[in-house]
C-alpha cells in the first residue's frame, strides 16, 4: 500500500469493477480522458481486469480516502519500459465530489514518489486533453513540464481535440512540490 497525506493507493480488486464501469460510462467523468471507450460493461471490465493481473508493464491502483477508506478513483503507470526507466501515468478521480480537493495531486505525488524511489523509474509522462485546464494546472504544480502538443489528436463529440504531453524527471519531483 502507498500512502499520501489524503489518500492511500492499493491494488485494484474485483469488487472495484462496478465503480470503474460507472465512472467510464459517465460522460461527466470520462470526457476528460484521452483514452475513453464508451460504453463499458462489467464483463468487459472483468476481462480487462483478468488480463491486467499478469501484466509486467503496468501498475494499476485504486485511490481511497484516508479518512473513511472510500474508493474514489484509480491511478495507473502503464507502458513501463524497465530498460529506459519510464512510464505513462493515468489518473481518474471518479467520485466527482472529491474533484478539485487535491486528492488527485496527492495520489499522483504518492505514486511518483514510489515510482522514482522504489521502482527506480527516471521519467513519467502524461497525455492530457488541451481543454482539461484543471489537470494541466495540477501537473504543472507537481513539476511536470510541457514537452509537446499533439494537434487534433482525439476525435470526440463531433470535433478533434489537441492533446498535451507533459513529463517529470525523478529529480524534478521535489522541486515541483516545493514550489506548489
Amino acid at each position: 500500500m502507498i500512502v499520501g497525506t489524503k489518500v492511500r493507493l492499493r491494488a485494484l480488486t474485483r469488487s472495484d469493477l462496478p465503480n470503474l464501469v460507472r465512472w467510464r460510462n459517465d460522460p461527466a467523468v470520462s470526457d476528460y480522458l484521452v483514452r475513453r471507450s464508451l460504453p463499458a460493461s462489467i464483463e468487459q471490465e472483468s476481462d480487462w481486469f483478468e488480463r491486467s493481473l499478469s501484466s509486467q508493464d503496468a501498475i494499476r491502483l485504486a485511490i481511497e480516502t484516508l479518512a473513511g477508506g472510500e474508493h474514489i478513483g484509480y491511478i495507473v503507470l502503464s507502458g513501463i519500459d524497465w530498460r529506459s526507466r519510464r512510464a505513462e501515468l493515468g489518473i481518474l478521480i471518479g467520485e466527482t465530489r472529491y474533484q478539485n480537493q487535491n486528492y488527485g495531486s496527492d495520489a499522483t505525488v504518492a505514486l511518483l514518489t514510489y515510482a522514482f524511489k522504489e521502482l527506480g523509474l527516471h521519467r513519467v509522462y502524461v497525455e492530457i486533453l488541451e481543454s482539461n485546464s484543471r489537470s494541466i494546472k495540477m501537473f504543472e504544480r507537481i513539476g511536470f513540464q510541457l514537452e509537446g502538443r499533439l494537434r487534433e489528436h482525439v476525435y470526440r463529440n463531433g470535433a478533434y481535440h489537441g492533446v498535451l504531453v507533459m513529463a517529470i524527471i525523478d529529480r524534478e519531483l521535489a522541486a515541483g512540490r516545493d514550489s506548489a
